[in-house]
């Protein structure tokens, strides 16, 4: 039997189709909760991860400074930048020391002292020394500090 007019049976499907398409399987009508009290971990989870993040950041750069890491830098240089950048606000536990004059010429005399060369120059308790940007992996492998 051929059908003569197929778009009248998907309307009407459609028509008899679309109550159970519309009523969905939303949990909360049932409970009457709003949505995400039946899932409390959903709630501030990009806030929750991000501040876990910068908590292991904080205890990182803490050890690094524990177990004696020096960055050596100078406030011009854009590889000193990103280095500072990789830390967040848990910069202010590295231990640094600012190489550029406020003239703009020559070499701070600890940096000089330390033969400093370029920058960023990283300096390890046993004497190694690294010059340019280290990742985290790098600078806990160096030191035994987790990131």
């Amino acid at each position: 039997m051929r059908m003569k007019h197929p778009l009248f049976m998907i309307a009407v499907g459609i028509v008899f189709a679309l109550p159970f398409i519309s009523s969905g399987c939303d949990n909360n009508k049932a409970t009457g909760n709003s949505v995400g009290e039946d899932y409390p971990s959903h709630q501030g989870g990009y806030e929750e991860h991000k501040d876990t993040m910068a908590k292991s950041i904080d205890n990182f750069a803490k050890c690094l400074a524990e177990k004696g890491a020096m960055m050596y830098g100078a406030s011009w240089c854009p590889h000193c930048q990103n280095q500072k950048e990789m830390f967040g606000e848990s910069w202010k536990n590295i231990n640094y020391v600012e190489c550029a004059l406020p003239n703009g010429r020559g070499q701070a005399k600890e940096c000089m002292d330390a033969g400093i060369e370029g920058y960023p120059t990283w300096i390890f308790r046993d004497g190694s020394k690294f010059a340019g940007e280290l990742s985290l992996q790098e600078l806990g492998q160096k030191t035994g500090c987790g990131v």
